[in-house]
């Protein structure tokens, strides 16, 4: 990899990628710095590019960890900012980066410092794999096995909620519901602890729980969940898993908003979404890639909303896959304001903007058939194609598999 990018800013992101590109070197990128040093150790670049202010590193710390390691201490690094203050200059320089510039001044003096580095006949390009929708080699994979939604015919049938991350043989389960037994009726190998992170404490979120007492591995069983103020949240658990279930096994932890390891290289951050009661939005990061679910969510325009949605937009961004809670069409959602849900028209734009490569819409009303479904997700993809988007959307299904 001749370039590696990490910038929020996805627009100047995607700008100076294509800059790369047209000179012939290979590049990626990414928008947020959660696992940027792993990243760079695995990808190993010619040439790094950080900017200043990002989510889950600044890239002076980023710079300053790089150079103290053995095998990336040798890498270029220049510092990009919109903010020119000399003392980020000479904070730059300290931490060992080869330049600091300016984003609106200093582009073409960038471009012509990387012929410098990498020579002005790049190799031929190939497809940056920070792009959102190019192909990308998946580092882990994500499985659906229930979602509240719309079956054409008894509601009573359908699955509720649970999606499964195979991390490299170790599993996270995202919410417990009745999905969750066609999981473990899959009977797929699992080693060492399993986590389990439940986003409410509802029906669709852990009405299947107790199916866990019929896994077979050898770890322990890690659940974190929202309390919940009728029962406590260890009372809720251990009530819902029953007498089958080795308690000695079980690890419990209730969240709040932050961020904390699973594993040493598997980071999960948590976010109270904008629905009734305590519920949870998850993002989950792996060797530099991550996956956000978010089941049940409203998004919006209105004032009262504007300061979750700037949170909610910087929890989303640069996500490989974002599943999300599209309860209603566009043209339904006002008549069920105060519920807590979107609508496929909202979050798509959101993901769009925010530089998400696949969007998989979750839970539609069961109230719709599948040809309403269907003509929701064409509805959808029209209008990303009319803005030219990159994002790529599917409704959610059983047993649909994605790579992130």
């Amino acid at each position: 990899m001749d370039v590696l990018i990490f910038d929020d800013d996805t627009h100047f992101a995607e700008l100076l990628a294509a800059m790369v590109q047209e000179d012939g070197w290979t590049v990626e990128k990414h928008y947020h710095a959660m696992g940027a040093v792993d990243v760079i150790r695995r990808v190993k670049p010619r040439v790094l590019i950080l900017d200043i202010m990002m989510p889950g590193m600044d890239g002076l710390s980023l710079c300053k960890a790089i150079k103290t390691l053995p095998e990336t201490a040798a890498i270029p690094v220049f510092i990009l900012s919109a903010k020119g203050f000399e003392e980020e200059k000479s904070e730059a320089e300290r931490v060992g980066a080869l330049a600091f510039m300016s984003k609106t001044d200093d582009i073409e003096k960038l471009r012509q410092r990387l012929k410098e580095l990498l020579g002005p006949n790049g190799q031929a390009a190939l497809l940056p794999t920070g792009l959102p929708g190019m192909p990308q080699t998946p580092v882990f994979f994500a499985q659906i096995w229930g979602f509240r939604g719309p079956v054409g015919g008894d509601p009573a049938i359908q699955p509720t909620n649970c999606v499964t991350l195979d991390l490299g043989g170790r599993t996270v389960i995202l919410d417990a519901g009745t999905g969750l037994r066609f999981f473990v009726e899959s009977r797929q190998p699992l080693q060492g602890d399993l986590w389990v992170l439940l986003s409410g404490h509802g029906g669709e979120q852990i009405s299947g729980i107790a199916n866990l007492a019929a896994l077979q591995f050898p770890g322990r069983v890690h659940i974190g969940g929202t309390s919940d103020t009728r029962r406590p949240f260890k009372t809720l658990i251990q009530n819902s898993l029953g007498n089958r279930f080795d308690m000695s096994r079980l690890s419990l932890y209730t969240l709040v908003e932050g961020r904390f390891n699973m594993w040493p290289d598997v980071a999960v951050q948590a976010l109270f979404s904008n629905h009734p009661g305590a519920t949870l939005a998850f993002r989950i990061f792996h060797k530099g890639r991550s996956l956000v679910y978010c089941p049940a969510n409203s998004i919006g325009t209105g004032k009262s909303l504007s300061d979750f949605n700037e949170k909610f937009l910087q929890f989303i961004r640069g996500a490989e896959v974002l599943i999300h809670d599209a309860r209603y069409r566009h043209a339904d959602l006002a008549a069920h304001a105060g519920e807590g849900h979107s609508s496929s028209k909202l979050i798509a734009e959101a993901a769009s903007r925010e530089g998400v490569r696949d969007l998989v819409l979750f839970g539609l009303d069961i109230n719709y058939t599948r040809e309403q479904c269907q003509e929701i997700l064409d509805e959808t993809r029209g209008e990303l194609a009319k803005q030219h988007s990159s994002l790529q959307v599917q409704l959610a299904k059983t047993g649909l598999q994605i790579g992130v």
